[in-house]
């Protein structure tokens, strides 16, 4: 599309809590998606691979007679698309950036940047997490036992969380591995020999892009191991002459704290049928509620 290719995906919708009325609803959810044909563009759980920034080819291939498609859904940059007559528009969850400044050679540099006040919050995680040990591999390095352990890490972490989790979260980190190669980085923590946590990244060119992150303190729930794997990326970063650092989506405010700004960006789904347009625009305006968020800087004036 473009001179680019672009994967088109079917979702299944999944209940990580088991409630039988969540079953029953995502059953029914599941048969919408098949009979009104939606594909994803891209995949969303590469979130930061995903955005569409030209719409019009997509647009053109959406409004041919012979496109068996009914329900294209796009992540991009833009709110909205002129010359579609149907089409739903949804704010997601902004992708988060620390841009690293020339100035910053060290990582006590960084923290020198910050106000009083978030140094020394930064500086109580580090402090806290301190007996963590740090172990990094490239794609190559993963071996099957320690892919188990990932995948064991980020099932706990996203059960209960998401409607589309798979159901072989090591097949979907080995194909990270196997598309990125030793572009594709894990470090995991461990305390006393046992792994508690672990986060994974892509490099690409100049920047470092977080992809997944697991983990689990249940004898020290208090410990701030999500904080220090997010500084854990800064560091990486600066010491590497990386330009920037992009956490992704989710927990927006935390990772404002350590100096990310927002980049927004939507969900578009063109629909070829008026009604599903229409009665989709209806669940938006009615129930559908903006995550609202308030976006801290660390950073002094």
């Amino acid at each position: 599309m473009g001179g680019e290719e672009w994967p088109i995906s079917h979702t299944i919708f999944g209940n990580t809590k088991g409630r039988l009325t969540n079953k029953v609803s995502l059953a029914l959810l599941n048969v919408i998606s098949r009979l009104s044909r939606v594909h994803l563009v891209g995949n969303t759980a590469v979130p930061c691979f995903s955005q569409v920034e030209d719409l019009e080819h997509w647009k053109d291939v959406h409004l041919r007679k012979d496109n068996p498609c009914g329900i294209y859904i796009i992540n991009t940059f833009s709110e909205k698309i002129e010359g579609v007559p149907h089409y739903l528009s949804i704010p997601a969850d902004p992708m988060m950036v620390l841009d690293i400044r020339a100035e910053w050679s060290s990582f006590d540099d960084y923290l020198g940047a910050f106000t009083s006040k978030y140094r020394i919050r930064a500086k109580k995680v580090l402090k806290e997490t301190d007996e963590l040990e740090t172990q990094e591999f490239m794609g190559s390095e993963i071996d099957g036992e320690t892919l188990t352990l990932i995948a064991g890490l980020l099932k706990k972490t996203l059960a209960g969380k998401t409607l589309t989790m798979s159901s072989d979260l090591e097949s979907v980190l080995k194909n990270y591995i196997d598309s990125f190669g030793d572009n594709y980085r894990i470090r995991i923590y461990s305390s006393n020999g046992n792994p508690l946590g672990f986060i994974g990244f892509v490099l690409m060119e100049s920047s470092l892009i977080a992809m997944h992150i697991g983990f689990h303190t249940p004898e020290k729930q208090n410990m701030p191991i999500y904080q220090r794997m997010l500084y854990g990326l800064v560091y990486y970063a600066i010491e590497n002459n990386l330009k920037s650092v992009n956490f992704g989506r989710t927990a927006v405010e935390i990772k404002s704290t350590l100096g990310a700004v927002p980049v927004k960006n939507y969900f578009i789904a063109l629909i070829r049928f008026p009604w599903i347009c229409a009665f989709s625009n209806i669940y938006k305006n009615t129930f559908y509620k903006t995550k609202k968020y308030t976006i801290r800087s660390p950073f002094k004036s």
